[in-house]
């Protein structure tokens, strides 16, 4: 991975060029997942999906979602469904996608 202010290049073995990603601040913490990218700062943390561009932008990765989180994020990581993120002693555990059809509306756990 290599950084500049404001921007991000990821490295993947099966494409031979970078993935540049413009982010919305100089994170403090990242997560790579297998289909998804968490970046953030304090108690924020933007998503992307790593599979789908960006409309209008050639490579740039699909901005899923912005969070905030109740305190703030000392570890997060990703596996290809969830995101679990730990802030002040506490380990939430979300859905990194929400389906099509946001009838579940409580589909987040803490520990």
């Amino acid at each position: 991975m290599q950084n500049k202010f404001n921007s991000r290049k990821l490295y993947f073995q099966s494409k031979l060029k970078p993935i540049p990603i413009t982010l919305e601040i100089e994170p403090g913490f990242m997560a790579v997942g297998q289909y998804h990218l968490a970046a953030g700062m304090n108690n924020r943390v933007w998503f992307y999906d790593l599979t789908k561009p960006q409309p209008g932008a050639d490579d740039a990765p699909l901005k899923l979602k912005e969070r905030q989180y109740l305190g703030a994020v000392t570890s997060i990581r990703l596996n290809p469904e969830y995101a679990s993120v730990l802030f002040e002693g506490r380990l939430q555990l979300h859905m990194v996608r929400n389906g099509l059809i946001d009838y579940v509306k409580n589909n987040e756990y803490f520990v």
